[in-house]
């Protein structure tokens, strides 16, 4: 109901001017607006989480799965995993999940194996870094595709340590 004066507005008897209206309604639709934005875009972050999380793991019928990368600690005493580098096949039994613990064999062709030793996968790495004055990350526990693995040959100690080439493939063993 218009009350006499140009541009203003009786709305609701509160004597609110037109365009003091217009403003409180754009600013109540501007909320709204970035409430669904925001819950938009946390959608499409858990939608995008689920995807790369089902692309970590290939399932094929033999039992056997294919994977980007894998964490030890999950795996348990008893899985064989083999994994490939450039110029390496290893195949493997995991003993102890919790320290990395594996009787491990390396074919350079993937069909004539070593006898089986004692290592330790420490973590996979991308090396050392110059920029980094030499210094090395290790991502310890874990081994992933497109990074080196730490071995210990045999110990723990520094003397017996060994990268690998980049990691090709990484298969594990479905029990």
């Amino acid at each position: 109901m218009w009350n006499g004066v140009p541009g203003t507005l009786k709305v609701f008897e509160l004597d609110l001017g037109y365009s003091s209206f217009l403003i409180c309604i754009r600013i109540i639709h501007s909320e709204n607006v970035i409430m669904l934005i925001r819950s938009t875009v946390l959608l499409c972050s858990l939608i995008t989480g689920a995807i790369v999380r089902g692309d970590d793991v290939d399932q094929h019928p033999q039992g056997t799965s294919d994977l980007k990368q894998l964490t030890l600690a999950e795996l348990s005493p008893g899985s064989h995993l083999e994994f490939s580098t450039p110029d390496w096949v290893y195949r493997g039994e995991l003993i102890d999940p919790a320290t990395g613990e594996t009787r491990l064999a390396a074919s350079r062709t993937g069909t004539q194996f070593s006898v089986p030793q004692t290592v330790f996968l420490l973590g996979t790495t991308q090396g050392r870094a110059p920029e980094a004055g030499g210094q090395m990350l290790v991502k310890m526990n874990q081994l992933q595709t497109g990074l080196r693995i730490e071995l210990g040959l045999g110990s723990l100690e520094e003397a017996d340590r060994y990268l690998t080439g980049p990691v090709q493939s990484l298969r594990v063993e479905v029990e």
